[in-house]
């Protein structure tokens, strides 16, 4: 056998090619050196290409068939070399795909067969797809999901990653959902709103470059129950009629309708009578944000359990919104308020007779302090005086005497001039002082 060709080379690597050389065997241990046999394969160990350098000049000659290890005669072609280029430098440009690893062997050729092989692998570069993705579709719809399809040129460009964006109407938000592959050509895009319109685009990427495909027709997604109404009020004794109730309510928000809403059921009873419930149906009305309101009768002190649905045009029964409420007696609110009323009052005349209270206490307080001050400011002497009558024994042997009383006759003159006596013997202050002399006749 002979040995290994040397110095194989890979050169000029691009997406799509690259250039292959060698030379001679150091050794072929044959009179001449028949050709070489190169061979490429990919990742997969799949041969892709194949070439049978033969010798046209050389005595002897080889036949194919008798070479072992050969690949398919699809991928295999040959090339007529004269013995004196077999001796120099080969080399050969080979056209490939992008990103793939690639293994190349050359052996020479002798009287004994192939000889030891030669080995180098390179992988090419990425690329960007050569086109975006067509055919788009889109299938199997369902309330929330749809499935998106589409086909891809070859070759595979390399690490290629497809992003389905789903463009959704407002208010819905718009969603992507990536995958990777370049396989791959179908995805199921989740979480969608019930019946809802989208469009759908695909790109495919690697890291050199991104090309997206056409937006698709818009597809709507199914029906589905609606979703419960928004703003559910009760109203009790709605005017001051405690013999009604007003119930009211608009339309589920725009995402939770879910379909084309028919009409609402309106269903209520009292806990006497829950097996006899009234229901009311109001039609849908295509106005924005209008109030749906109805007006019950109702027996006041009942406690009535309301419930509000909406349907829609395939009759499917939407979310239930619930109350419970106890219809008021016009007896119960008028007490409250006597009640209260009353409680109020009681608080505020206790605070304003506290108030009042302190008032006085300190007005009279401090008008009998001023006096006091004014009156040793004015007659010093005069009070002293005064204090000392007071405590003196002034009163001993006098007919008014503290703590006693003697009836005077108004008709003696003489009992009346005893009585004006003690008024004179009073200091001209304490005289002009009244309130002083009607406190001690009050003693």
């Amino acid at each position: 056998m002979s040995e290994p060709p040397t110095k194989l080379d890979i050169s000029n690597v691009t997406s799509r090619s690259f250039d292959i050389s060698w030379m001679k065997p150091t050794e072929t241990y044959s009179a001449e050196n028949y050709g070489y046999v190169l061979q490429i394969k990919d990742d997969q160990d799949k041969c892709v290409i194949e070439i049978i350098y033969r010798c046209s000049d050389c005595t002897g000659r080889f036949q194919i068939s008798n070479l072992n290890g050969l690949c398919s005669f699809t991928v295999r072609s040959t090339i007529d070399k004269t013995k004196q280029q077999l001796e120099g430098q080969l080399s050969y440009l080979a056209t490939l795909n992008p990103d793939i690893a690639y293994t190349v062997t050359v052996t020479a050729i002798n009287d004994g067969g192939r000889g030891y092989p030669a080995n180098k692998t390179e992988r090419t570069l990425e690329e960007a797809p050569q086109s975006p993705p067509y055919n788009v579709e889109v299938s199997d719809i369902e309330t929330t999901s749809f499935r998106v399809s589409w086909e891809m040129d070859e070759p595979r460009p390399g690490q290629t990653n497809f992003t389905i964006t789903v463009y959704a109407d407002k208010p819905a938000t718009t969603k992507e959902f990536s995958i990777k592959g370049f396989t791959t050509r179908s995805f199921v895009a989740q979480g969608l709103e019930e019946y809802w319109s989208y469009s759908v685009t695909v790109t495919a990427a690697t890291s050199v470059g991104a090309k997206t495909s056409d937006a698709t027709l818009q597809y709507r997604t199914l029906p589905a129950a609606p979703g419960k109404v928004s703003n559910f009020e009760i109203t009790a004794a709605p005017g001051g009629n405690y013999a009604k109730m007003q119930i009211s309510w608009n339309a589920p928000d725009i995402l939770q309708r879910n379909g084309v809403i028919k009409d609402y059921s309106l269903i209520y009873f009292s806990s006497k009578f829950k097996n006899t419930p009234v229901k009311k149906i109001l039609a849908h009305t295509f106005v924005e944000y209008h109030m749906y309101t109805a007006t019950v009768d109702v027996v006041p002190g009942e406690i009535y359990s309301v419930e509000v649905y909406a349907t829609n045009e395939q009759d499917l029964k939407g979310a239930s919104t619930t109350k419970f409420i106890q219809a008021p007696t016009k007896e119960k609110s008028r007490t409250g308020s006597d009640c209260d009323g009353a409680k109020n009052s009681i608080i505020i005349g206790i605070v304003l007779g506290a108030l009042l209270l302190i008032v006085s206490i300190y007005a009279g307080y401090a008008t009998l302090v001023i006096r006091r001050y004014k009156t040793k400011q004015e007659f010093p002497e005069s009070s002293k005086a005064r204090t000392k009558e007071r405590r003196g024994p002034i009163y001993g042997n006098e007919t008014f005497m503290i703590g006693e009383t003697e009836e005077i006759d108004s008709s003696d003159p003489a009992a009346v001039r005893h009585s004006e006596t003690e008024y004179t013997r009073l200091d001209d202050n304490t005289k002009d002082d009244k309130g002083t002399y009607d406190i001690i006749q009050a003693m």
